[in-house]
């Protein structure tokens, strides 16, 4: 009984734990602390070779020799092949190259400050005894000679692979860092079917939900204010190629296109196209018929027009069928409808012309989906009754437009969407949840106008009355501040309206482009030492646009789009 050994106490196992990480952490800080100086010292050495290299250059003619290989190099080139020394052996250096001018060693060994958490021995493969830190690779073995001396040209490609990742980006003047975020297709949001406004936290929000593609171009239409085209963004150089892609949403550049024109028609029709061709062709007839019509004849043909533009927004074509029935073509297609160079002097209604523009456009592109949730992945339904899905934009969708540009670029006056997710699609709208998007400098591009959270909204039609995001903390949240400088350099906004919205002018469902406004002035709801800081701004709609497409003949959505949307089951719950 005397001999019995009492078990330690998990108190002191644990204090014989720590003791151990402890004493571990620090032979691995002192280890990556004598690294770090053998590094410094290896590349003042090579630096000081090289500038003695450099200056012999300098002073005495180049001289060129034949490497082993048989190419021409350099005496300059040959000593920066030449093979590390037995001290350098084991260690991977930086190329002189990975130095841009005005670095310090230090720039280059932040990868070797030694850790400040504790290292998870349970996950760790390395254990205490490696001389590297644990973000940074052993060298690979079939780099090393037989002798032990790496092999130059490769070690140093991967010296720079492994050490340049872990080097801080630069830093602008502002503090942030001056090497732009990578930008990927909108991710999983959390997006509602209606525009909420957004929280106040608008620079982390922007970043997520954009999307680096090409703007959409400046193309001529009569629903710009001027009567000459939008004032949007630059206009892409590339040639439309055969299919929907990004680069071919850019901008139209032909007209017709470039791919229309190398088609040829006389090709065997398929049955199965007989409706759609039928469709085609009688449109193509109707509009023929009203050169020579009277006005009564007129009336009943614009009609029919506007019914067959319509059904034909539905109805999937593709590019034979469409230069078979000659639908692109200036003098007796399309643009035989919207552009006056080519209507023979008739003059249809003004939304006839804009429903014919956009779907000129849209084939254009060769984009034929009918789909309304074209290049949309959707998810599962969240909390029940909470009216939001985890929707996305799908990363393999070659129509995906851009929204960072000021004017109607390819939109038209009345376009319509299901969600404001597809409005971010097509590049109306930038931001899948938010509704005011802009950049920070030159203003909103895009404001959705809806209901909810207790704003002070107006909606006078020609004018409104909208309200900018609410502060957390007393400061002018980012959206807002678009809005602030949308009202200083006078770049008007892109305005939808919402079907949320309780204004005779919100459409029944979905949302609708409402054309340009401008946003001449602010005025401030609350006192300067409010947290909430709630900015409201007045906004005119620019004059000699089209009408706002809420009622009549004219109005949108469709009754052919309102169908469509109610028997799509996928739009269910969402109204």
């Amino acid at each position: 009984m005397g001999n019995e050994v009492s078990s330690p106490s998990d108190e002191q196992r644990a204090e014989h734990r720590n003791a151990t990480i402890a004493r571990m952490d620090a032979r691995a800080a002192e280890a990556a602390a004598a690294e770090k100086s053998r590094l410094t010292a290896l590349i003042k050495a090579r630096d000081a070779r090289l500038a003695k290299q450099a200056a012999a250059d300098e002073a005495n003619p180049r001289k060129v020799v034949l490497s082993s290989k048989g190419d021409a190099t350099t005496l300059q080139q040959q000593t920066r092949d030449v093979s590390m020394t037995s001290d350098e052996s084991s260690t991977q250096i930086p190329a002189a190259n990975d130095v841009e001018d005005g670095e310090t060693g230090d720039d280059i060994l932040r990868a070797f400050q030694p850790r400040k958490e504790p290292i998870n021995r349970a996950t760790s493969s390395r254990g205490p005894q490696s001389a590297l830190p644990a973000h940074v690779e052993e060298p690979d073995p079939k780099h090393l000679q037989p002798s032990g001396q790496p092999q130059n040209d490769e070690t140093i490609a991967q010296i720079n692979s492994i050490i340049k990742p872990t080097m801080p980006p630069p830093i602008d003047t502002n503090g942030r860092s001056a090497v732009p975020a990578k930008e990927s297709s909108i991710p999983g949001n959390l997006t509602s079917m209606s525009a909420k406004r957004p929280m106040s936290n608008a620079s982390a929000t922007e970043q997520n939900s954009t999307l680096k593609t090409p703007k959409r171009a400046v193309l001529a239409s009569p629903q710009s204010p001027d009567g000459s085209g939008p004032n949007s963004g630059p206009v892409s150089t590339k040639t439309a190629k055969p299919g929907l892609s990004s680069a071919a949403r850019t901008t139209i550049e032909e007209r017709p296109p470039a791919w229309y024109n190398k088609l040829k028609p006389g090709s065997r029709r398929n049955p199965n196209d007989a409706n759609a061709s039928t469709l085609l062709g009688r449109l193509r007839s109707d509009i023929k018929k009203c050169r020579g019509a009277t006005d009564a004849q007129m009336e009943q043909l614009f009609a029919t027009i506007r019914d067959e533009l319509h059904i034909l927004a539905f109805t999937k074509v593709f590019g034979q069928m469409l230069r078979e029935n000659r639908m692109l073509h200036n003098e007796d297609g399309l643009p035989q409808i919207f552009d006056e160079a080519f209507s023979n002097g008739l003059r249809f209604p003004w939304d006839v012309k804009a429903d014919a523009e956009e779907l000129y456009n849209k084939w254009c592109l060769q984009d034929f989906e009918t789909d309304l949730l074209r290049g949309i992945k959707l998810g599962k339904p969240g909390l029940k009754h909470s009216g939001k899905t985890v929707d996305s934009i799908d990363r393999e969708y070659k129509g995906r437009a851009f929204a960072k540009f000021h004017g109607n670029g390819l939109l038209i006056n009345g376009q319509w969407w299901p969600t404001q997710l597809t409005t971010v699609r097509d590049g109306a709208h930038g931001l899948p949840i938010a509704g005011i998007s802009g950049t920070a400098g030159e203003g909103a591009y895009s404001c959705i106008m809806s209901a909810g959270h207790g704003y002070e909204d107006e909606d006078h039609g020609e004018w409104v009355l909208y309200c900018g995001t609410d502060s957390k903390d007393g400061t002018v949240t980012d959206y807002t501040q678009r809005m602030l400088e949308s009202v200083e350099n006078g770049k008007p906004v892109r305005f939808i309206r919402s079907h949320e919205l309780k204004s005779p002018f919100a459409p029944e469902i979905g949302f609708r482009y409402d054309g340009l406004y401008k946003v001449v002035s602010f005025e401030r709801l609350d006192n300067a030492s409010s947290t909430r800081q709630r900015h409201r701004f007045r906004l005119e709609r620019l004059a000699d646009q089209a009408s706002i497409r809420g009622e009549g003949p004219s109005k949108r959505p469709t009754k052919q789009e309102i169908e469509v949307h109610k028997n799509d089951k996928r739009m269910r719950g969402f109204t």
